[in-house]
């Protein structure tokens, strides 16, 4: 396994070294309450998925997108010249909205909004080309949020240098906020007046009781009463973008939310993630 891995790991740094150099990174302290773009130490993780057939891969669009023998659909190289246009034209091509994220603890579905499309397409693509296979939850406060989709090691730093380098334009909206079971991107908090969303790390709200002078503060009474009955974060909504939703398996994110950390929040179980994209139930 060490022999596979270190062959995987020169094998992906060729890679990045053949795509782009990856953005200057933010790594300033953002408050405990906040959810800046952040690692933990390697738990340890799974092997990567195992290398592509030798038949190649075939190019289905006049932008270089590809298909790969497995069926995966990958794009060229990201970064901020061609991200955006790239993802959404992904987007146009995966017709399901839902995600299963398998866990040791159980399955967390959740349903991408589609008014949020260059976050639903960004989430859809790695999910699907297994970038998240590669990562865990690596930040958990309980009452607050589970955070995942890295984990700070350094084959997961190489595959984000191969799927590429670049930030997500911020898609807000009133009507999608920071709920109990809401899914949000983190982001960096110095250097990005424009909120922009980290690419790869995500977060789920596991969501407490909000105090009533923050439920008088907020002016739409629908989601007063939604906090009031479900909890959750107000003081993240207009700094995040919200771009989903539980719709089952909140009772894994509660078991998450219970599991032992550190003084600085990483489990202290190492607690992996895979993903599939799922038709939707009807929920």
């Amino acid at each position: 396994m060490k022999t596979f891995r270190a062959s995987l790991l020169a094998l992906l740094a060729l890679a990045a070294a053949c795509g782009n150099p990856p953005a200057n990174r933010d790594d300033g302290q953002a408050p405990a309450d906040s959810l800046a773009e952040t690692r933990g130490p390697d738990n340890g993780k799974p092997s990567a998925p195992a290398a592509q057939p030798s038949d190649g891969p075939q190019v289905i669009t006049e932008s270089g997108i590809k298909r790969m023998p497995n069926g995966q659909i990958w794009l060229p190289t990201l970064h901020p010249g061609n991200a955006e246009a790239l993802l959404l034209e992904f987007g146009e091509m995966v017709t399901t909205d839902e995600v299963l994220i398998k866990t040791h603890l159980g399955n967390i579905r959740v349903r991408l909004y589609r008014d949020t499309p260059l976050h639903r397409a960004n989430f859809l693509y790695l999910a699907q080309r297994g970038f998240y296979d590669l990562t865990e939850f690596y930040r958990i406060k309980r009452g607050f949020v589970v955070q995942g989709g890295g984990g700070g090691d350094e084959l997961t730093e190489i595959t984000q240098k191969v799927v590429g380098s670049y930030t997500l334009a911020r898609e807000m909206h009133t009507h999608h906020y920071h709920k109990r079971g809401a899914l949000s991107m983190t982001r960096a908090y110095n250097g990005n007046p424009e909120k922009r969303s980290s690419a790869f790390d995500f977060f789920i709200i596991d969501g407490s009781p909000v105090p009533q002078f923050r439920l008088d503060s907020i002016p739409q009474r629908d989601k007063s009463q939604a906090y009031k009955q479900l909890g959750g974060s107000p003081h993240l909504d207009w700094q995040h973008t919200v771009f989903g939703e539980v719709v089952e398996g909140l009772d894994v994110v509660d078991a998450l939310a219970r599991l032992a950390t550190d003084s600085r929040d990483w489990p202290l179980e190492s607690c992996l993630i895979k993903m599939e994209l799922v038709e939707p139930t009807g929920l």
